[in-house]
């Protein structure tokens, strides 16, 4: 969108509940900045310290994947994983 963000003017922070498995992200400008963002001809103001909120991401171990699963009228077909299991994809497929 020929945009002038300067990354190294912002820091990514992310969060974590563990109660609801929720991780929220924000980029974070570490000092006070304009962006330009011409396509659009818009400039955005950022004060030191301003987030944007960036994504929301929810986490389940794979007892919760399986029932949610089951109670859209699916099943696991293949579970992948990292190295370290830290982290699950999942292909589905509609039950028979």
């Amino acid at each position: 969108m020929d945009a002038n963000f300067n990354l190294d003017g912002f820091m990514h922070w992310p969060t974590y509940d563990p109660e609801t498995g929720t991780t929220k992200s924000f980029l974070v400008s570490k000092e006070a900045q304009e962006v330009n963002i011409n396509a659009i001809d818009l400039t955005v103001h950022f004060e030191q310290w301003e987030s944007i909120h960036t994504e929301i991401s929810q986490k389940y171990d794979d007892s919760i994947v399986e029932w949610l699963a089951s109670q859209a009228g699916l099943e696991i077909m293949q579970k992948f994983t990292d190295e370290n299991q830290y982290f699950a994809d999942y292909t589905f497929r509609r039950k028979a």
